[in-house]
C-alpha cells in the first residue's frame, strides 16, 4: 500500500539562494540611486561596501542553515518512512471513514525539563515532545504532556499514561464523540477523565479523536518515548494490532534507526 498523502513542497536551494539576492539586491539599487543623485561617488562606494558584507554574512547563516536542515530533513524522511510502515500495520485505510487527518500515529521523544519549570513544579520532572506524525498534510503537532517516571498521577494525556506503563501496549475506552450536536460540559468532562486529560484543555482543542491508543519506545534498555494513534473511528485503534510481531519488529526497526541518530 503506498502513501495516501502528498509530501510538502520543498523550496529548492538556488531559489532560496534568487530569495536572498532579491532580498538585498533590491534595497542596494534604490540606495545606490538614491545616493547618486544626492552624493559623490565616494559615499556610494562605501554604502556599497556595506550592502556587500552584509550579503555575504546573510548567505553564510543561509548556507549552514540548509546543512542543518538537510541534515535534520533527512532523518525526519526516514522516521516517516518507518511510520509509514507502522500506518499499513495499524489502520485498514479502505474500511476507514472520515478525512486521513483524523487517524494519525505521532512520534513523541521523552525530554528532561528546564531546570526552572522543574523548580516551580517538580512533580513533573520530563515532558514528551512530539517529533512527527503521519499523514504530514495534517496540522504540525504542538501539544505536548508532562510526565514523572514514578507516578502515574503526574503523567498528562493517554501519551503519559502509555509511558508510565512501559512495555504494557495501552489503548482507551471508546471516547465520545466531542462534534455531535448539542455537546454539554459534562461530555468534555468525560472525554477529558477517560483520556486522563483537564476537560478545559478537551473543550478548548475539542479534539476528533474516539480512541487513543500507544506503545512505548525503548533505546539502550530505557524509554526514549511514545508512539501514539489515535482515531475518529472508536474501533479502528486495536490492541492486537499494537502489540503483534510485525509491529514488534517495525518498532525495532525504529529503535535501532533512533539509535544511530541520537545525539
Amino acid at each position: 500500500m503506498g502513501h495516501l498523502w502528498r509530501k510538502r513542497p520543498k523550496i529548492s536551494t538556488t531559489w532560496k539562494f534568487v530569495f536572498i539576492l532579491i532580498q538585498f539586491g533590491a534595497p542596494t539599487c534604490i540606495a545606490i540611486i538614491g545616493l547618486y543623485a544626492r552624493k559623490p561617488s565616494q559615499d556610494i562606494d562605501k554604502w556599497l561596501n556595506i550592502q556587500i558584507a552584509i550579503a555575504l554574512v546573510a548567505l553564510t547563516v543561509m548556507l549552514i542553515r540548509e546543512c542543518f536542515e538537510r541534515y535534520y530533513s533527512n532523518e525526519k524522511d526516514c522516521i516517516d518512512s518507518i511510520l509509514c510502515g507502522l500506518d499499513e500495520l495499524v489502520w485498514n485505510r479502505d474500511k476507514l471513514s472520515g478525512p486521513l487527518q483524523q487517524h494519525r500515529i505521532t512520534l513523541f521523544q521523552l525530554k528532561r525539563r528546564r531546570w526552572w519549570k522543574r523548580v516551580f513544579t517538580p512533580c513533573w520532572t520530563h515532558i514528551l515532545v512530539p517529533r512527527t506524525r503521519i499523514p504530514p498534510s495534517g496540522p504540525r503537532p504542538q501539544r505536548t504532556f508532562r510526565v514523572n517516571h514514578r507516578d502515574a498521577e503526574y503523567c498528562e494525556g493517554v501519551a503519559g499514561l502509555v509511558f508510565h506503563n512501559g512495555k504494557t501496549v495501552m489503548v482507551s475506552e471508546p471516547l465520545p464523540n466531542l462534534h455531535s450536536p448539542g455537546v454539554t460540559d459534562e461530555v468534555f468532562k468525560n472525554w477529558a477523565e477517560l483520556t486522563n486529560d483537564k476537560w478545559k484543555i478537551a473543550k478548548k482543542r475539542c479534539d476528533h479523536s474516539r480512541r487513543i491508543g500507544g506503545v512505548t519506545i525503548y533505546l539502550d534498555q530505557e524509554r526514549w518515548g511514545v508512539i501514539v494513534v489515535d482515531s475518529s473511528d472508536p474501533l479502528a485503534v486495536d490492541a492486537i494490532k499494537l502489540n503483534n510481531k510485525n509491529m514488534q519488529r517495525t518498532l525495532a526497526m525504529l529503535g535501532s534507526y533512533l539509535d544511530k541518530v541520537k545525539p
